[in-house]
């Protein structure tokens, strides 16, 4: 499997930071469990990077969109387009579908 990281300017203040992050995912990944069970600093180094691995929504999404397409990558695409169509219209400050969903009940 492989880990995708999406990073910006601010995420890592040291290249060494960064690679003693990830040499300590290797590490995990490679079966240490001792690693696996001690403190964490290293994820206060790079929180941006920590903060995106253990997003549990996004990697549901993830896992989810990818049983569903397997190596389709258009229908991927076609199912991130929806799933940000309608987070867009969940997401609305007012009248969107969650505001008007206890008047559809009611009608």
């Amino acid at each position: 499997m492989t880990t995708r990281v999406e990073l910006d300017g601010d995420s890592i203040q040291t290249r060494a930071a960064f690679d003693e992050f990830f040499g300590l995912v290797d590490r995990v990944n490679g079966g240490d469990e001792k690693e696996a069970r001690a403190p964490r600093p290293e994820l206060d180094v790079v929180p941006k990077v920590a903060e995106q691995l253990g997003d549990f929504g996004t990697l549901v999404r993830n896992s989810l969109v990818t049983s569903i397409t397997g190596d389709q990558l258009a229908m991927r695409e076609a199912i991130e387009w929806k799933l940000g169509r309608l987070r867009a219209e969940l997401t609305q400050p007012s009248d969107g579908p969650l505001e008007r969903l206890p008047n559809w009940f009611a009608g």
